[in-house]
Order: C-alpha cells, then structure tokens, then sequence
C-alpha cells in the first residue's frame, strides 16, 4: 500500500499526514493501554471505554458524523512486541520522497503504528455500518518515535487541551435552529431554543437572567440583577425531556433531512423523563408554559430571595428548583399529562409551604457541592413531595425537620 505523504516539521520533530480509510486502519493500527509487566512499563494509552466507544460509534453511523482532527500514530512497533522497533524492512512503515512531496510505503496489513492519540474515535468504526468504515480519516503518523516520547506527547495533548465552555458551545450549536424545522429538532436544539426566548421574554421569569457564553457566576448588582449561565438552563430544560440527549441526536440524524422528525424518537428506548410526551408530540409552547409559570410562581412567593443574594438565585438554586419541578411532575405518574395541574396558582400552593425557610442561611450557602440537593429537598420535603427520611445527610435533615415543625 502506498499513500501520498506531507512532512510537517515541528520542534518536538517532524511527522507526516496521510489519510486512510477506517477499514484500513482498523487492521493497521491499535492502543495499547499503559501497563507494567514484571519491571517494565507499557503503553500509553488509558484503558478503551466501552460506553465511550459505543457512543462514538452510533454518532459515526449519523448523517452529521465529521472527524476533521487527526489521529496520531507511531509507526513500526509491531502489535504485541513490548514496545519494540521493528528492524525487519520486509515489514516496516517507510517514507520515500518524489519530487516535491512524500509517499508512505507500507508492505504489509499487519498492526504495524500504534495509536497515540484517537483510540476511541477509530475504534468506534469497529462495529460501525459497512459504508461508514469506508469514511477516511486524518492521520499524523511519527516514525519510529521511541515508547518514552510516545506517552510523553499522549500526555501533553491531553493535559493541555482545553474543553470548550458548555454554554458557549450551545450558544454556538444553536446558530443553525432558524434553518432547520422545529419538528427536526433533537432535545439540547429544543432545550437551546427555550433557552433563547426566556432570556429575551419580559413575561418570562429569567428575562434577562441568562448569561450567554461561558461566566463566572456572577454576585448581585447594584440594581439586583442575578445571572446564571446558558448551560444552567439548557441542561436543566434536557433533564425534563430526555434521559439521554446524545443518543436521541444520534438516533434523530439516522433519518434522511426530510424525514427527520421527532416523534420517531419514540419507536426507539424507553425514556421516562417527565416531559418527554410533550417533547415527542411538539408541544414546545406548552413545555414552555410550564417552566414559565412554575420559575414565576417562585419569584412571586420566594420574592426577596430572588432580590438578595441567597441559594435560590444561584446555579444551585435554579437547578435544586427544576428538580422540584421534576419531582411535581412524577409525583402524578400514572395521571394523564393533560390532566395535571401546571398552573401558576398551583405552584404557588407548592412553595407557599416552604415560604418560611432561610435560603440564606448557611446550610445552603456554604455548602455549594449540595446545594442544589438541599435546595430540592428542602422544598420538596416541605411539600410533601418527598419524605424526610430520603435525605441522606443527618444534620440537614435535623436542620429541615425543626423548619417544618416550626
């Protein structure tokens, strides 16, 4: 096999891009996670994660599948030689120049470059559709890099890269919503649209509370004024309508554009989440009046909470309260959801029982990694949505057991 070939030179060293096919480099290549035998250390890689892999793999089998980075390999170490060069020419990886560029000449098929970087992406082709395997990829492949400088490069690419904010990524996401149908949408494009229109509706309880792109959270203004991030409300939105957001894009885009639609997501898993119904049959005004009525009946009756610095208007509290709204929600399984009362007057009811805790106090306040837990299930427990018992944490339980009795 001979594939055209084009040296890049670095400092750390030079390396050359070539692309191949995913069948191909099935055969080719393979990880090798990190590992000791007897006084000496092997691989670099972490070990394959099966979920991982499978999650990449059903977004290879979507119409929406793109892999523009590369995966880096190291050639002429052999599949089961302990990390040793190959020294047989019959066998190994060779770059031969022609005129202004390179050819890389490989002899044989057998696992010759090991995976520095990209284990799981290739290995979500392993199981994929017979026309996806076919897909090419980008590669930059060292020849013969030593072991050492193999898992030194796997470490500096993984402990350098930085993630890109969530909020600032559905912001980015969502930029195609106004040219795609609204019947299309998978969960995060629906959970990203509601997102938009509660932070641009003065009806709406999170009129200009929602802060795009990646903050700090933010302490209240001079004018009152909190905010909370994008990711907040669209991971929050998510919990209601699908258990799992990923595999519904997956299995959405599987469908032709033209016949991508929602409502097919329910021939596929089962998904319990509360508001999943109204999600599948395009009932996003009603999902919409539904969040609106319940986050304003919690200003209304949680009023100077949401004026003053507290737990209720911080990333906990929104949170701890769309889990309330979850809990009112299957605290009426098995009752039609047309029949359940949403309405304003009726949240209200809900937080009026739990009008006299102190979401000021320390108990959420300074305990931010539960905070969102205690907010639900102070409130939850007070509404009887939730039994005392089920919290785990004794002093808080003592804590809301004496607010109750009071």
């Amino acid at each position: 096999m001979k594939k055209l070939a084009f040296q890049v030179d670095q400092r750390f060293g030079s390396f050359y891009v070539v692309k191949f096919q995913a069948c191909e480099l099935l055969e080719l290549a393979y990880s090798e996670p990190l590992r000791r035998e007897d006084d000496l250390l092997l691989g670099n890689q972490r070990q394959l994660s099966e979920q991982r892999r499978k999650s990449i793999r059903n977004y290879i089998n979507s119409s929406e599948c793109a892999f523009p980075n590369s995966i880096i390999l190291a050639a002429n170490f052999p599949k089961d030689g302990n990390g040793q060069n190959e020294d047989d020419d019959n066998v190994r990886w060779s770059v031969q120049p022609n005129e202004d560029h390179f050819y890389l000449e490989i002899p044989t098929m057998a696992p010759m470059a090991v995976i520095i970087d990209g284990q799981h992406r290739l290995m979500g082709f392993r199981d994929a559709d017979l026309n996806a395997k076919k897909m090419e990829l980008v590669c930059s492949v060292y020849m013969d890099l030593p072991s050492s400088l193999q898992a030194f490069l796997f470490a500096t690419i993984n402990s350098t890269q930085k993630a890109v904010d969530k909020s600032l990524a559905y912001e980015l996401f969502g930029f195609d919503l106004v040219n795609e149908s609204p019947d299309a949408w998978s969960p995060d494009k629906l959970a990203i649209s509601l997102c938009r229109k509660l932070n641009i509706d003065h009806d709406s309880p999170f009129d200009g509370h929602i802060k795009p792109g990646a903050i700090v959270e933010m302490p209240l203004g001079q004018d009152g004024e909190w905010k909370v991030s994008t990711s907040c409300i669209v991971d929050s939105i998510l919990r209601l309508i699908s258990s799992n957001p990923k595999d519904d894009k997956t299995s959405l885009y599987k469908f032709g554009e033209k016949q991508r639609l929602r409502h097919k997501l329910s021939s596929g898993r089962r998904d319990s989440s509360p508001l999943r119904e109204l999600y599948l049959n395009n009932h996003d005004g009603v999902i919409y009046g539904i969040i609106c009525n319940f986050f304003n009946a919690a200003k209304f009756v949680y009023e100077s909470f949401f004026k003053e610095s507290s737990a209720l208007n911080k990333t906990i509290g929104i949170q701890g309260l769309f889990d309330v709204l979850k809990l009112y929600i299957l605290s009426n399984k098995g009752v039609n959801l047309q029949e359940v009362d949403f309405t304003f007057n009726a949240f209200s009811e809900v937080f009026k029982k739990s009008k006299h805790i102190n979401f000021k106090d320390d108990m959420f306040m300074k305990f931010s990694g539960v905070g969102r837990s205690r907010v639900r299930d102070a409130i939850s427990v007070a509404a009887g949505l939730k039994n005392i018992g089920e919290i785990s944490n004794e002093e808080f339980r003592n804590w809301v057991n004496d607010i109750i009795d009071n």
